[in-house]
């Protein structure tokens, strides 16, 4: 094989491996730190509320737990009104603000680069907070999982997203990566 095959088939696959290891990555690193802008969004629509209502408030994260395969890396589980009043703000504050700045995130992104990839990375944020908060988490009316959770699959969600997650990531990150390369070769 001589050296032009080489490189043709290197500047095909080398991006796509770096760009596919990357977003494993970082997929799972903005799963975890969503976590804490999930938390985050019930202190402060909860602090929020009972300012409106002329009560002061305080906070306590009561449950931490590690990041899949990066136990180093602690996240919130969840948090606890100490002093206060709970009220539906609180309760749905932790979604809606990761919803909100998925959002606002992609936007940004979006605007600059015109690249309507960026609009999935919401929805797959959205899918977590449903499946994880909403439905199989405590961040509902009954304060506990709804039945479907028993499912294997649904059990299995986060995998799913994460996986979702890595190929929206590597979708972006490739062109990059593969631009980058080429300018590392040419020197």
């Amino acid at each position: 094989m001589n050296m032009e095959k080489f490189l043709h088939y290197y500047l095909k696959i080398a991006p796509i491996f770096i760009s596919i290891s990357i977003s494993v990555f970082l997929g799972l690193i903005l799963i975890c730190s969503s976590f804490y802008v999930h938390e985050g969004g019930h202190f402060v629509f909860g602090k929020f509320d009972n300012l409106l209502n002329g009560r002061n408030s305080e906070f306590e994260i009561t449950n931490w737990d590690s990041c899949p395969y990066f136990g180093f890396f602690k996240i919130p589980q969840q948090i606890k009104i100490i002093q206060g009043y709970p009220s539906l703000n609180f309760k749905f504050g932790g979604i809606l603000i990761v919803i909100l700045i998925s959002t606002a995130i992609s936007i940004i992104f979006y605007r600059f680069t015109r690249r309507k990839i960026y609009l999935l990375v919401p929805f797959v944020f959205l899918i977590h907070e449903i499946m994880g908060n909403l439905l199989c988490g405590t961040d509902n009316l009954t304060n506990n999982p709804y039945p479907i959770c028993e499912n294997i699959i649904t059990r299995q969600w986060s995998i799913f997203l994460w996986v979702a997650l890595t190929i929206i990531l590597s979708i972006i990150i490739y062109p990059i990566i593969s631009k980058f390369i080429k300018i590392l070769l040419k020197k």
